[in-house]
Order: C-alpha cells, then structure tokens, then sequence
C-alpha cells in the first residue's frame, strides 16, 4: 500500500513520512533530514508536499516543526 502511494501520490507519501518524523516524543531528525535530502534529490516539488501536509493534518509542516522543536 506503501508503494502505491508513492506512485499515485509521491507529494502526500513523503507528507505522511514528515508527520512520522516529527510527532510524537521528540523529533527524529535523522529519518527528518533523510526525507527532506531525498525531495531535493528527486526535484520533487517542496510547496506540494507542504500544501499535502497541511491538508492531510490541518497544520502547515513549518508551525508543526516548531511546535515539536519548543516542546
């Protein structure tokens, strides 16, 4: 199912990895940093993955990421 997301909807897969990476305790800023190296790699569109993320999960990526990085 993984798979075929990524396919059909590379910006809302790597939005969904994003989310993995920064909820919960603590952010994981390795798999953070390998996420976001990989979208500069593939040229991948940044500003449709943030539109994804703030559709998918109601808060934009950035005020999620600091909300994560004050607490």
């Amino acid at each position: 199912q993984q798979t075929l997301l990524a396919i059909v909807d590379r910006a809302g897969y790597i939005a969904t990895r994003l989310q993995k990476a920064v909820k919960g305790l603590g952010t994981d800023d390795s798999r953070l940093i390998r996420i976001l190296a990989g979208v500069s790699r593939n040229n991948t569109n940044y500003r449709n993955i943030l539109n994804k993320y703030e559709d998918n999960f109601n808060i934009g990526f950035i005020d999620e990421l600091e909300q994560e990085c004050t607490m």
